[in-house]
């Protein structure tokens, strides 16, 4: 009998390693790695290039899992939760029991609590999984699905997504204000043949009451057409299919996305980046990947005088390629990156070469694009601690190096993180971007998507200091205190909004010497803006799935803009999106 459930066991395990749909940037298990990449147990991995596969974010909870007896009493119990969640072990909270649900093999956990087995609810049943979701089991623990299947081979999931957000704000610039905002949508993810991973997220939300402008601070609302253009509802779709045989795989999608090493700045794609359609194709091995991507982008509108959207609404094409080698040693990640933006024409042949030299390719087609290069790094010198930092080179002219000549473009952070033994996590970042970074003399060419920048969460002619702790209670999330400083120098204008003075704060504008801007720069002239911002929240998820959040924040900006903010939000969701 015990070798039947062995072999049970280790088929599951096979199982899991074969789930390769990723898992949404969206899912506070990424927290949750940072603490493990910090302690040691994410070897030969990285966060530097987000979203995981599914498959990948289980090999470290099993790792994690394995070492049990090295972890907190916190940390094993925020485990608990998502090897339920990934369905790795079924886990009741209240009780502190798991159970291996594929392979029927109870076991103790560390504090010695007698198992008891928790079962799937689903709406619509099928041979496996026939235990109602309206029961008295919707409000406990057990994992709940519109449906739900699994084989040795192919695996379904169908969740319902649901939130209730309440944004509060006073400032002393405009007063009392508030938003009530509502969403409902689905999400569709599983693997089929342990080969072909898949996901579709649809979700539609309104603003109930309320102030548009105040719900426009949250970047996603910012980026959506239908919201933030024509005052309408919220849609929002993400979705992708990723094939995967060994060494090799493949993508399409649409999908949210980070790329860069860092504490909160990503700075090749980064943290408040639009979602971007593109392709992928890549091959990864035990400590070395490389990776080729296109993406298409959405350019500036071709006519200034045209307004609003539909058929008459011209857009140039504008696309994004890059490719990036990863070397993972057990001690932490170096990767070379590469990327070219180019517009207004069809996709070039030459970069769709998936291992060609990207910048001596744009040499060759005539130097009409927008190349950039750069390197990241991990680096983890012992235990519990982490160095990651990324550097970004847009262009440059060595024998100007120092001289503060406009042309020389570059952007760069490092920071550095540790994980007590205790349930703490504590970081440092600092970001730099120079005068002019991530534009172009054709401003179609900028490193943006829609106009909004995505090579940074700050501007050009910027930099920022950003001091986090995390707090761990046992929950998905983390408690969390964030302090930062971010300096901005911004381009000067008129009270007829002309330009008085371009300093290099702005990706859509670049130098011009007709129009008498000076070919020197000096870093955060112009109007200067410096906004200090603390925020502290955290979340809880009193019956799986069901979680409420709370972020209060305080928000000062001094010099050129003068204003005091704070506010709260609150959020009742059932899953994460």
């Amino acid at each position: 009998m015990k070798l039947i459930l062995l072999i049970l066991f280790f088929i599951n395990i096979n199982y899991l390693f074969g789930q390769v749909e990723n898992v949404p940037i969206s899912n506070p298990v990424y927290d949750f790695l940072l603490r493990a990449e910090n302690k040691g147990y994410m070897q030969n991995m990285s966060l530097s290039a987000l979203p995981l596969t599914k498959k990948e974010v289980i090999k470290v909870l099993i790792n994690l899992k394995e070492n049990e007896n090295k972890l907190s009493y916190n940390d094993k119990e925020t485990l608990y939760r998502y090897l339920t969640e990934f369905e790795v072990f079924d886990y009741n909270i209240k009780s502190g029991n798991y159970y291996n649900n594929n392979s029927k093999d109870f076991s103790k956990n560390s504090e010695g609590h007698n198992l008891l087995p928790l079962e799937r609810i689903v709406l619509f049943y099928n041979d496996i999984d026939t235990n109602q979701l309206f029961s008295s089991n919707l409000f406990n623990n057990t994992e709940k699905y519109l449906y739900h299947y699994q084989d040795s081979n192919n695996k379904v999931i169908l969740r319902p997504l649901g939130k209730v957000e309440y944004n509060f704000q006073q400032s002393n610039m405009s007063g009392n204000r508030n938003a009530l905002m509502a969403y409902g949508g689905f999400r569709l993810n599983g693997t089929i043949d342990r080969k072909l991973g898949y996901l579709l997220q649809a979700t539609n939300g309104s603003l109930l009451n309320g102030d548009r402008q105040l719900a426009l601070q949250d970047p996603l609302l910012r980026q959506n057409i239908k919201f933030n253009n024509l005052n309408s509802d919220v849609d929002i779709t993400e979705s992708h299919l990723r094939y995967e045989q060994d060494w090799f795989y493949a993508y399409i999608g649409r999908e949210t996305r980070q790329l860069g090493a860092g504490i909160d700045q990503k700075l090749f794609i980064s943290n408040t980046s639009p979602a971007a359609d593109g392709i992928q194709l890549g091959a990864k091995f035990s400590n070395f990947e490389y990776r080729f991507s296109h993406y298409s982008l959405l350019a500036l509108r071709g006519d200034s005088s045209q307004v609003g959207t539909g058929f008459q609404f011209i857009i140039p094409s504008k696309y994004y390629v890059m490719h990036r080698f990863s070397f993972r040693p057990k001690w932490g990640e170096i990767s070379f990156w590469e990327g070219v933006i180019y517009s207004e024409r069809s996709m070039e042949i030459g970069y769709l070469n998936p291992l060609s030299f990207l910048k001596s390719m744009e040499h060759a087609l005539r130097d009409r694009d927008n190349s950039t290069m750069g390197i990241d790094f991990t680096l983890r010198p012992m235990d519990n601690l982490q160095i990651k930092g990324s550097f970004l080179l847009d262009d440059v002219i060595i024998s100007e190096i120092g001289k503060g000549f406009w042309s020389n473009k570059t952007a760069w952070n490092i920071g550095t993180t540790y994980s007590f033994n205790s349930p703490i996590d504590i970081a440092f970042e600092y970001t730099r971007v120079e005068p002019y970074t991530f534009s172009h003399f054709n401003k179609q060419n900028s490193i943006t998507n829609d106009g909004l920048l995505f090579g940074s969460n700050i501007q050009p002619n910027s930099d920022r200091i950003l001091f986090r702790t995390n707090v761990w209670i046992g929950q998905r999330y983390p408690l969390f205190c964030d302090l930062s400083l971010t300096r901005h120098g911004k381009n000067i204008f008129d009270s007829n909004n002309d330009l008085i003075k371009n300093v290099g704060g702005d990706p859509l504008i670049v130098q011009d010497s007709f129009l008498g801007d000076s070919d020197r720069v000096t870093f955060l002239d112009g109007n200067l803006s410096k906004i200090l911002r603390v925020d502290i929240g955290g979340a809880i998820e009193p019956i799986r799935h069901f979680n409420i959040h709370l972020r209060v924040y305080y928000e000062n900006s001094m010099n050129f803009e003068s204003y005091n903010n704070y506010g709260a939000r609150v959020t009742f969701r059932f899953e994460d999106f």
